[in-house]
């Protein structure tokens, strides 16, 4: 009963060498927009010294907090709003 194999390899493989011949000038297009994009953001973070970097961003992720009592970059804050509530202040 039923002993024959599915051809799920060569279904796979027809289906990858038809998106390869008929959208191979989308996919180029998305290569050339992602490696855009990265070339940018590498230069931007590439011109700015690391220690600057550093402290722009902790000031970027503080200043929220200071200002409305939501961190910015966090994404612990719901666990932090637990554990203040819970065990009181941290710091």
């Amino acid at each position: 009963l039923l002993q024959q194999e599915i051809p799920v390899a060569d279904w796979a493989d027809a289906a990858v060498d038809w998106l390869t011949e008929n959208l191979s000038g989308f996919f180029s297009f998305l290569q050339t927009v992602g490696q855009t994009i990265m070339d940018g953001m590498t230069n931007l973070l590439s011109m700015i010294s690391p220690l600057i970097l550093i402290v722009l961003l902790a000031v970027a992720a503080y200043l929220p907090l200071i200002e409305n009592g939501e961190c910015l970059f966090s994404p612990f804050w719901d666990y932090y709003l637990f554990i203040t509530k819970t065990c009181g202040e941290i710091y």
